[in-house]
Formats: C-alpha cells, sequence, structure tokens
C-alpha cells in the first residue's frame, strides 16, 4: 500500500485474483486472507517458468526492489528462468532473497547460474531459532529419524544486482 507495487505469484495457473491465490495457499499456511489485504487488489499475477512473454513486459522490467523466493530450485528446467527473471524484474541495487534446502545440488546449481548476473551472499544462519532447532535435529537422530538436512534444512541466498563491473 502507499504507492508500493507488490508482485505475487506461486505458479498456480488457476490463480487469477488475490482470494484465489489465499484460497490455494490456506492448506499449507504460506498466505492467509489478512497477508493478501496488505497488497494492492492488483498485484497477483502469474510467471510461468519458461514463458518469456511475461518477462518481456517493460512494465515490469526493473520495478522491483526486493524479490522474495521460496522452495523453487529444484525443477531444473526452470532454474535458468528463474535467474534471468529476477534479474529483469529487479532494480539495480534491489535484491532477490531466495529460500531453499541444497537438495541434491539443487541450490549450488542455482548459485552457479545466478554468481554471472549477481553479487551473492550465502546464510545458513539466518535465524537463531531454525538454526537451534536445525542442529537439535541433527544431534538427536533417534528423536528425529526423518530429519534430512539436504531436503529439510532451507538455505538464505542475497542475490544483489550490481554492475556487472562490480562482478
Amino acid at each position: 500500500k502507499n504507492g508500493q507495487n507488490d508482485l505475487l505469484t506461486n505458479g498456480h495457473d488457476e490463480v487469477s485474483t488475490i482470494s484465489d491465490l489465499s484460497t490455494k495457499s490456506h492448506n499449507d499456511n504460506s498466505l492467509t486472507i489478512d497477508d493478501a489485504k496488505n497488497l494492492n487488489s492488483d498485484s497477483v499475477d502469474l510467471l510461468k517458468s519458461g514463458d518469456k512473454s511475461d518477462l518481456n513486459d517493460l512494465d515490469r522490467l526493473e520495478k522491483f526492489d526486493l524479490i522474495l523466493c521460496a522452495d523453487c530450485l529444484f525443477f531444473d528446467d526452470g532454474r535458468k528462468d528463474l535467474v534471468a527473471a529476477i534479474y529483469k524484474l529487479l532494480k539495480r541495487g534491489g535484491r532477490g532473497l531466495v529460500m531453499a534446502p541444497e537438495r541434491n545440488g539443487t541450490f549450488t546449481k542455482f548459485l552457479n547460474l545466478a554468481k554471472e548476473y549477481f553479487k551473492i551472499d550465502v546464510n545458513e544462519n539466518y535465524c537463531a531459532e531454525v538454526s537451534a532447532l536445525h542442529r537439535r535435529m541433527v544431534s538427536n537422530r533417534d528423536e528425529y529419524p526423518t530429519y534430512e538436512p539436504d531436503i529439510h534444512y532451507p538455505k538464505l541466498i542475497i542475490l544483489t544486482k550490481v554492475d556487472s563491473s562490480q562482478l
């Protein structure tokens, strides 16, 4: 609100309004109606992997200061498109925050693609509470036998769009 522009997408073909997105996401607790009320009413859109037409909309290019992505690196065919989308949509100096587990090397594959376009920082200790829980689960394997850090412990990637001379 107050002049901010928000773009909210989660990849569902049938989502066209914030209400639709809230209904879809409510089951996994990722977005509630109260969360959606803080966004502009026209700010839900669909960005699909591989759909270049969405990214060629000049009204969107270099428009955003911040892009948030969560658990979106595991599709091999979408990783390169995700790097391109973040790069095209961020303003210079803007940041992309990506949260994802390593998941059999998908995190590292994304980093290798992104390092050509962004200044990159990786943080595995972004939250004291999450880090403490992770350490407890790793050290008490008998109590948490299904916990696998490779698929359950997300790391934070901070992508900063800079001039290529700063890479």
